[in-house]
């Protein structure tokens, strides 16, 4: 559905769903099965776009990052998602604050 979670360092995620309502025959258990994708961003000050979570990767895409003619989906669906939940602002100056390159060289 090209919907993606977009998550920082520290963060957790919590799903929920329904179990089915049938019964299981007696000595049998129910496992479930979570495939997700993922694309991460190492945030290197070297990799392209590696400061800002856009662009974002879809399913339909050849490669990352795309080139400018090709677009995520501009569906409603797709367009209302990103207006309801990709709004989370991240700063780069706290990354960066708590990284070992941001304190002074304690070594020998």
């Amino acid at each position: 559905d090209d919907r993606l979670v977009v998550m920082s360092s520290g963060d957790e995620i919590s799903l929920a769903f329904r179990v089915p309502e049938q019964p299981l025959p007696v000595g049998w258990k129910r496992d479930f099965f979570l495939h997700n994708v993922g694309w991460d961003k190492d945030a290197d000050l070297h990799t392209v776009y590696g400061q800002t979570v856009e662009p974002f990767p879809f399913q339909g895409m050849g490669g990352y990052p795309y080139p400018p003619e090709i677009e995520p989906p501009q569906t409603p669906a797709y367009l209302d998602y990103m207006r309801t939940f990709q709004t989370r602002p991240a700063a780069v100056d706290r990354f960066w604050r708590w990284s070992p390159a941001s304190r002074p060289n304690d070594g020998p």
